[in-house]
């Protein structure tokens, strides 16, 4: 390969192309060899595979693609059929098409290449724009270093490709491909500022902020971070207060014309499940030790660590610094952006306190790729220098050891104590060595060999190949099979095809495409409006449903997953199909009868979604292998807006066990405001609940009050009859004592069984879920009905253990008397829906949808209060004389954005044209010039 790469380095017609065609070849060419793990594995040529985490995280498979796939497929259409929809009633239990795809790049203008090519290929837009994006990084950064002043071809070569295959990036390009779009962007609004102090125009910056804002709103939170501390630093050595005021005034302008995303996106990230924190994590000595050694070596860690990863330019940015005597801004940048990479702080309160991350790293490989093209554009290189940077080079090395030791030793079986002073040790002794080499005679004469060789470039370009074979090899074992979507999706009518059905309703199921049992956008590509939803954006109200009625959700702030077939919530959900195959263990809810029956590919379960070939089971002969799965209806489904005569209100309920509270869903409705017309509902019966104090044990031991589970620790106890009823199960405050620790819980009975997941204090899934409440199903007759309960090996504190059983025989009729006044001949437009209110009485009208400040209700053609209904939904008073009534949606923060959009395009065109003036008068006062100096002559 080396010597391939050299006699391309030394072909004549490779040195008469420019700079851009010789780094078009060379990458081109990099991507071949750097991706060989993934092509072998895959057996394509260049990128294939979807990332998933071998964890939990299934990305790639279960959000970008299929994310991708869907807005560009329903934008495509509405364009030639009536417009697009804002509102989806399909995603989820229903979302705002911006607030729902924007984090996933909706307005990126790069996606043009996805609404060319044909969908059926979007599998192969999605790696295209991965290399896309990965180039044009490239690309970006050449522009800037010519602007800083490096013309040599060898220096731009290695800058470019450096930053095209660093670390930083390469890590986001296999997982989470739309954050290129943060170095591509930042490097050239940084150019775009160079120019302006260069007095030339300012459209760079303005049009590059507007594309990094409207490609993706939460890189560019990273992006305006990197520009706010790069030109302060510029203006702390510069006291250009005028030219670093008007700067950021551009850059305001440029921010302000991506109103429309700007306003969308703040009011999504406030009002979404996530903006809560997730609580700071402060790092331990492996973090430490990685964040030294990803600077030179081609690894990632933990917090999505991941920095420079390159040897050779990391040991040439150590010498730059070092070396320079008055130091410039992106050295001062580097420094600054270093030392910030070790506080957990910093990557705390730069995440708006959610929890500690460090996807912002990306933003230190623009200086370090700007100072390697500086470094190789001069050449020079003093011994002392050298020296210097051997000995800073080693220090962080026996630093990163010293970390990485301490992270083994806490491994051993040790007290804390002892753990805690053999580490306290090894750190002074990592010190005393490290002031040892301070005061120690180095010669540093092979880095003085490297950094004076001519070749130093090709190194740096060997090296990046270097980082992209390691990059993609490990990603290699971490990637779905080729062909993905067509693998593990198929055709996306084979749920369609066999409902068959109309009307308004909600489809349920507990195990989606390739065996997971969450994180789920299933609905979405197969065309059936589901109860579960997987997205960063998920609408908070319903996450604070779950929380209320602790809901199981192992999606936690990422989505939801449906609702544990709890019938009545099945019920007010308009759930009309539930799906169970033949390998789970789970029981219809009750009012649920046998509908249809289907055949669906069935997983291997010794296997996950990143082995090679994928997780479907297959015979010996290599057939797929399939399994049946049962489609039931609910027989007590309910209408679409159906209305409640009477209310109680948030402060009524908030003593009442959460079971009593859901007996009350398909009684009454809870609401804040009241309507003087509509009565209190009187509440006459409680629900009993049963505290177990009889269990077995088996490897468990409960003393003081501690729950010591071993592996394999199982807590079981007997219910004596149950009968008509569904069996709720509640553990009261069960927390790990070690409570960074993720664990699960499986809940079962001979007929059922159901899983919790736990995640860890700090972590980007965490919210506290102490008290878990588990509907292990409906039973029409059990005597001693055996509940086992599975713990994660560990030590837990915990409360109580109770159950409760909810009766069934009320619901029917509770359904059939709500369904006497609803909504009727309902019609859902793109962004309205509308019908006739058939009513007898005066009351709440139950609208199951999340509750969203963008909607807009009417009755009789008059506007009426849209209220927030049961946690997480709306509602609308409606009087028994009402006609029809609509509903229209627009995304909150969608109009005033448009307007600050249009007024800053007209600020744009206003500087474009003086900007255009200013250039004509130069020219004409350069002819007058000119003119007078002829004259003059004559």
């Amino acid at each position: 390969m080396k010597l391939k790469m050299k006699k391309l380095f030394q072909a004549a017609k490779f040195n008469q192309l420019n700079i851009y065609l010789k780094y078009t070849l060379l990458f081109i060419i990099i991507l071949i060899i750097g991706l060989l793990p993934i092509e072998i594995k895959n057996q394509t040529f260049l990128f294939s595979g979807l990332f998933v985490d071998r964890s939990a995280g299934i990305d790639g498979l279960k959000q970008h693609l299929i994310f991708m796939n869907d807005f560009i497929s329903n934008i495509k259409a509405g364009l030639f059929n009536g417009g697009i929809s804002l509102y989806r009633f399909d995603i989820g239990l229903g979302s705002d098409l911006i607030n729902h795809y924007t984090y996933y790049s909706l307005f990126d203008p790069l996606l043009i290449i996805s609404y060319i090519i044909p969908i059926k290929y979007v599998e192969f837009s999605y790696y295209l724009l991965i290399l896309v994006r990965l180039f044009l990084s490239g690309i970006a950064i050449i522009f800037l270093a010519k602007k800083v002043g490096i013309t040599k071809d060898n220096a731009l070569l290695a800058t470019a490709i450096f930053y095209a295959f660093n670390v930083a990036i390469l890590f986001s390009a296999f997982r989470h491909p739309m954050f290129i779009n943060g170095p591509m962007y930042f490097a050239l609004i940084i150019y775009g500022y160079e120019k302006l102090k260069n007095r030339e125009n300012p459209i760079v910056l303005i049009i590059s902020v507007f594309l990094a804002l409207v490609s993706q709103f939460y890189i560019f939170i990273y992006i305006t971070f990197g520009f706010v501390l790069f030109t302060f630093i510029d203006y702390l050595k510069h006291k250009k207060f005028k030219l670093y005021f008007r700067i950021n005034l551009y850059y305001l302008l440029g921010v302000l014309l991506g109103g429309f995303v700007l306003t969308t996106q703040i009011y999504a990230t406030l009002s979404g499940a996530r903006v809560g924190s997730k609580g700071i994590e402060l790092y331990d000595a492996i973090d430490y030790a990685v964040l030294i050694f990803s600077n030179f070596l081609p690894l990632a860690g933990d917090h999505y660590t991941a920095g420079i990863g390159n040897l050779i330019v990391f040991i040439v940015c150590l010498y730059f610094v070092i070396n320079e005597k008055k130091k410039s801004t992106y050295s001062i940048f580097f420094i600054t952006l270093f030392f910030l990479s070790f506080s957990a702080t910093f990557s705390y309160l730069v995440n708006a306190t959610s929890y500690v991350v460090n996807r912002w790293m990306f933003l230190i490989t623009l200086p370090a790729s700007i100072m390697l093209g500086k470094f190789i554009e001069v050449g020079k290189v003093e011994k002392e220098s050298t020296s210097k940077t051997v000995k800073v080079f080693l220090i962080l090395v026996i630093l990163g050891l010293t970390g990485g030791i301490v992270y083994l030793v806490s491994l051993l079986d040790f007290t804390k104590s002892i753990h805690y002073l053999i580490s306290v040790l090894l750190l002074v002794i990592g010190i005393l060595i490290s002031l040892r080499i301070t005061k120690a005679k180095v010669e540093g004469l092979k880095i003085l060999k490297l950094l004076s060789s001519k070749n130093l470039y090709k190194y740096v370009i060997y090296n990046s190949i270097f980082v992209l074979l390691i990059v993609s090899g490990i990603y290699c074992f971490i990637l779905t099979p080729a062909y993905s979507l067509e693998i593990y999706y198929g055709d996306n009518n084979q749920y369609i095809d066999v409902l068959d059905d109309n009307s308004f309703y909600r489809l349920e199921q507990t195990t989606y495409v390739a065996g997971v049992s969450d994180y789920s956008n299933d609905g979405i590509y197969y065309k059936y409006p589901s109860t579960a939803s997987y997205n960063t954006m998920t609408n908070g109200s319903i996450i604070n449903l779950i929380e209320e009625y602790n809901l199981i959700n192992n999606n936690n702030s990422v989505g939801y997953n449906g609702f544990n077939y709890r019938s009545r919530f099945m019920a007010v959900n308009l759930v009309k199909y539930v799906v169970i195959r033949e390998s789970e263990s789970k029981l219809p809810p009750y009012g649920f009868s046998f509908y249809k029956e289907i055949e669906l590919v069935k997983y291997d379960t010794s296997k996950h979604v990143y082995h090679k070939g994928g997780n479907i089971l297959k015979d010996q002969q290599g057939n797929i292998v399939t399994e049946k799965a049962v489609i039931y209806i609910n027989d007590l489904f309910l209408n679409f807006g159906v209305i409640f005569d009477s209310y109680l209100n948030y402060e009524d309920v908030k003593d009442l066990s959460i079971p009593e509270k859901e007996l009350l869903l398909t009684k009454t409705i809870i609401i804040d405001e009241a309507e003087s017309e509509v009565n209190k509902f009187k509440i006459t019966e409680e629900l009993p609940k049963v505290i177990v104090n009889d269990f077995r044990l088996e490897n468990i031991i409960i003393e003081d009050g501690k729950m010591i589970v071993e592996e394999g620790g199982i807590l079981a106890f007997t219910i004596p009859k149950v009968k008509n009823e569904e069996v709720y199960l509640e553990i009261s405050n069960l927390m790990n004592f070690d409570y960074n620790q993720n664990f699960t819980t499986r809940y079962k009975t001979f007929k059922s069984e159901w899983v919790v997941k736990n995640y860890g204090y700090a972590s980007n899934m965490y919210i506290e879920n102490r008290d878990h409440l588990v509907n292990l199903g409906y039973y029409e007759d059990e005597t001693d009905l055996i509940v086992e309960i599975e713990f994660t090996a560990g030590e837990y504190n915990h409360d109580e253990i109770s159950y409760y059983l909810l009766p069934s025989n009320t619901l029917e009729s509770e359904i059939e008397n709500l369904n006497k006044n609803y909504l009727s001949d309902v019609e859902f437009g793109k962004n309205s829906f509308k019908g006739k209110i058939n009513t007898n009485i005066s009351g709440y009208m139950f609208i199951p949808l999340p509750y969203s400040k963008g909607f807009s209700a009417y009755i009789d053609g008059e506007e009426v209060n849209v209220y927030k209904a049961n946690t997480g939904y709306m509602a609308v008073y409606v009087d028994k004389s009402a006609k029809e009534l609509e509903f229209i949606y627009i995304t909150p923060g969608l109009e005033f954005g448009k307007y600050l959009s249009a007024i800053s395009l007209i600020a744009l065109i206003f500087v474009i044209r003086c900007t255009i003036l200013k250039k004509i008068h130069a020219v004409d006062l350069k002819e007058d010039n000119n003119e007078k100096n002829n004259r003059f002559y004559k």
